[in-house]
């Protein structure tokens, strides 16, 4: 028999050693557990150094390991999840997925462990939902943020209902905590009750670093005091609110050059924009109107580029926009959205806006707009300088746009409709001709080389179009033969039906023209 590792017997010997007491069954028992305690101490000092051997194979050989630490750092940084601020679907998740990633790497081995904690970014960005909050998670959230160090903080708050038993306590002592590191806030995105928000009312004036805002406030709640926590905020560039009222929130708007605040008055959508020079980008949804009995005084707003309108419901909602228009003056508008909510598109107080401003706008969005034929003509007519257009859900649109669209039915030699025109997308419920769009589309392509309508002016070759719709049919082969021909000249179409079940969805390839 081969001798066994370390232990100086073997199978043979022991017969051996244990002939003398085979008369005495304790004895040999005896001896039999002692040499069974030998053989376990061995194998946990065995054991022991496997563990050894194999940190010394971590230390030495392991890749990430042999890296640079800035290297190291980068590449856990890359495992965090990007916070997707102002996202709709926010409120209805409990945890941002990935926010744990620090803990995971710790779990890896003692190695990345030591790393990870002593790596500040990786412990930069923080997500609670307040009302499933534990007692642990105040203790958790304290080591978190000792480990972050001076680092900027990304933070979510989120708290889907006003009261839970017994949350009241651990919420405060939450709050505390996030509130005494206000100076290292760079990204915050609060979806929290009045009431909770003005615990926070500590921060006013220890907000040097924060540059991106977005909160979310329950509508119905009626301000008692006004919020004076955001009043003063130097770096910040980036607000979104939703459930905005100007006598619950004093925000620090000076510097800001992205905005999206939802419901907004007309009246006070242009206070805001001549508080905002630097606005760049600006977003107002619910807009409504209350009264209609004062003039409002004209607003040039110079350097926005963005600009998009949702009606909302007060008195008024066809007149919302058309009077928000009307008192704008924007020089450097190069992208227009407007939602009506199903009521008529203000094109006259569009077309002013843009001769007003002597703006091209490249790219219009209208969605949920009543047009009529005649209306979008004149709309479309009026803005040469479209190179997108997006028609959404907007009543009776989907024919007028299409045949609009076509050279031959411009109305004299220098008249066809958004000549720049490079991007369509059309996404309505009903049905489309496709037959129309294939001929309208091959018509376009012909224009561009004067071949159909010569003496007109140049146009522009459509590069993508999309069109999403209700059709129950969809194209049929001629008409796709003429489509794979429009893609073998470079164009990309995309053709897609709202339904369940996707029978005749089609993407046709720019390089082959095959449906794939």
């Amino acid at each position: 028999m081969t001798p066994c590792i370390k232990c100086g017997f073997s199978a043979d010997n022991l017969n051996t050693q244990t002939g003398g007491v085979a008369s005495d069954p304790r004895r040999h028992l005896e001896q039999l557990n002692s040499q069974i305690g030998q053989a376990e101490a061995l194998l946990a000092q065995l054991r022991e150094q496997v563990v050894i051997a194999k940190r010394r194979i971590n230390s030495r050989l392991s890749p990430i390991l042999q890296l640079p630490p800035d290297i190291t750092s980068e590449i856990f940084m890359a495992c965090l999840p990007e916070f997707a601020f102002g996202r709709a679907d926010w409120p209805t998740r409990r945890r941002v997925p990935g926010v744990s990633m620090p803990l995971l790497i710790g779990r890896v081995c003692r190695a990345w462990r030591d790393f990870a904690w002593s790596t500040p970014k990786l412990w930069s960005r923080i997500s609670l939902c307040l009302q499933h909050s534990s007692p642990k998670d105040c203790e958790l959230l304290e080591g978190w943020l000792a480990r972050s160090g001076q680092s900027p903080l990304s933070i979510h708050l989120y708290y889907l209902s006003h009261y839970v038993d017994g949350a009241e306590g651990r919420i405060g002592s939450i709050l505390r905590l996030i509130a005494n590191c206000s100076e290292r806030w760079r990204h915050i995105y609060f979806h929290l009750p009045v009431y909770v928000l003005k615990a926070l009312e500590g921060v006013r004036n220890r907000l040097p670093r924060l540059t991106y805002m977005s909160l979310i406030l329950p509508r119905e709640e009626v301000p008692t005091k006004r919020c004076e926590g955001f009043s003063a905020a130097p770096q910040l560039r980036h607000v979104e609110v939703d459930g905005y009222n100007q006598r619950l929130l004093n925000l620090s708007l000076s510097q800001v050059t992205r905005l999206s605040l939802a419901p907004v008055e007309v009246g006070n959508c242009l206070d805001i924009l001549k508080c905002c020079p630097n606005l760049t980008h600006c977003t107002f949804k619910g807009v409504a109107e209350f009264t209609t009995a004062h003039l409002l005084p004209p607003v040039v707003s110079p350097s926005v580029e963005y600009l998009e309108l949702e009606s909302g419901l007060g008195r008024f909602p066809a007149l919302s926009l058309s009077r928000l228009l009307d008192a704008l003056t924007l020089p450097t508008l190069c992208e227009l959205r407007l939602n009506t909510n199903l009521h008529a598109l203000p094109h006259t107080s569009l077309l002013s806006l843009v001769s007003r401003s002597a703006c091209s706008v490249k790219r219009l969005t209208l969605t949920a707009c009543y047009i009529e034929s005649g209306k979008l003509r004149a709309c479309l007519t009026g803005i040469h300088s479209i190179v997108e257009l997006e028609v959404t859900n907007c009543v009776n649109s989907s024919i007028p746009v299409i045949s609009l669209l076509h050279p031959a039915h411009a109305s004299n030699m220098d008249s066809i409709i958004l000549p720049n025109l490079r991007t369509l997308k059309l996404l309505t419920e009903d049905r489309v001709n496709f037959g129309d769009l294939a001929s309208m589309l091959e018509a376009r392509g012909k224009s561009t080389s004067g071949e159909l309508y010569p003496g007109r002016g140049d146009v522009a070759r459509l590069r993508d179009v999309i069109v999403t719709a209700g059709d129950d049919c969809g194209p049929d082969a001629g008409v796709l033969e003429q489509l794979r021909h429009l893609v073998a000249g470079g164009m990309e179409i995309s053709l897609k039906r709202i339904a369940r079940c996707n029978d005749w969805a089609t993407v046709l390839n720019p390089r082959t023209g095959n449906l794939r």
